[in-house]
């Protein structure tokens, strides 16, 4: 009886705060979704199968196909299965690209000296930030961006997502390789 009660007293139901993204076609990024959905209780309709186009790299993706094979694709889920907001972390997967566009030939490959943005972060601000293009200044030999407003803060995320309805970050965002 107290293995039983303690066992009910851990039990936290499904997270429905989560979305896996999985690349289609990719068994690996498949069985990545598949094993943490089961470790951490997030529902089969929490696993979302994005069709990208694919690549000579497959860590690079233009802002035109991220835009149309991941952002369309993910705020239509939202709208569909998602009309409360509850969703507040996207998790990507093994197949996911990394970055949109390309780091300028002959400069460093550190994140703060590329030029091209990380998928993660336009991920984070879905819907809310301008992605920068190919004709936007570069300014000290980057192009402008914003900073994470949630950086520092001592909040729970869910709090800090419902006191700041409007902040640029829209969601948090992990990545499994």
């Amino acid at each position: 009886v107290l293995g039983t009660l303690t066992l009910q007293a851990c039990w936290f139901g499904e997270r429905e705060d989560i979305l896996i993204l999985v690349r289609a076609g990719d068994p690996v990024s498949r069985s990545i979704a598949e094993y943490y959905a089961a470790a951490r209780d997030i529902p089969e309709e929490h696993i979302l199968t994005l069709e990208i186009q694919g690549t000579s790299d497959a860590d690079l993706i233009s802002l035109a196909a991220f835009e149309s094979d991941i952002a369309v694709p993910i705020e239509s889920y939202l709208a569909r299965e998602d009309p409360d907001s509850r969703i507040d972390v996207l998790i990507t997967t093994l197949g996911i690209p990394v970055r949109i566009g390309r780091c300028e030939p002959g400069r460093p490959h550190y994140p703060r000296d590329c030029l091209a943005l990380a998928v993660d972060a336009a991920l984070a601000g879905l819907g809310r930030l301008e992605l920068a293009t190919d004709e936007d200044p570069v300014v000290d030999g980057r192009r402008p961006w914003t900073a994470n407003p949630y950086f520092g803060d001592p909040r729970p995320f869910k709090k800090f997502r419902r006191q700041e309805a409007d902040a640029k970050l829209r969601f948090l965002v992990a990545r499994l390789t």
